[in-house]
């Protein structure tokens, strides 16, 4: 019992250990309007159709310095609004890219919008009965004090998927994209 106590108390205490922040803006980026701006929106959508995409911008803002160990992670809660198209053959995937040489807004189009470069994260969703599993792989990124920016577009092969951002919920009840400082 005491070991068990034990291994709960050092849980708790990891959990305590880092902060979680949910993104400020939430953007998409439409390229059969390229001169559209959405702004900020409360879901994200990712798609690609024939070179058709809509990507999503994602700022996370006001992020304390000091942090040691910076992730993203994607979650779909099991009861969070989220809907990808079932047509499209599994598994699915999208890359979660820095953006970097300005700062994401509401006026953002797919004509008008700071660099993307680099591929940090690569989400994949696989559906496995009535559950969808999430694996997000190489999301470890650097730890910013002020605004984090990433892109989120899927790769080139037919997919669909949008989710509703839940955000200021209990750890675990999370639904779409977070930063995580350690």
């Amino acid at each position: 019992m005491k070991q068990f106590f034990l291994a709960f108390l050092l849980l708790l205490v990891a959990a305590e250990g880092q902060q979680v922040f949910f993104p400020s803006l939430i953007i998409p980026i439409a390229s059969a309007q390229p001169d559209t701006a959405y702004g900020t929106q409360k879901s994200g959508t990712i798609e690609w159709y024939k070179g058709n995409t809509v990507a999503t911008e994602i700022a996370f803002d006001n992020l304390p310095s000091g942090g040691t160990k910076c992730s993203l992670s994607f979650v779909l809660n099991r009861n969070g609004p989220w809907n990808v198209d079932s047509q499209s053959p599994q598994p699915w995937q999208f890359g979660i890219y820095n953006i970097i040489g300005g700062f994401v807004s509401q006026e953002d189009t797919a004509n008008k919008h700071p660099l993307v470069t680099g591929l940090v994260a690569n989400v994949t969703l696989s559906a496995v009965g009535t559950e969808m599993h999430v694996d997000v792989t190489e999301h470890t990124v650097p730890c910013v004090a002020g605004r984090a920016q990433y892109w989120l577009q899927s790769y080139p092969r037919p997919f669909s998927f949008s989710w509703f951002e839940l955000n200021d919920v209990p750890v675990g009840s999370q639904n779409g994209i977070t930063f995580t400082i350690q």
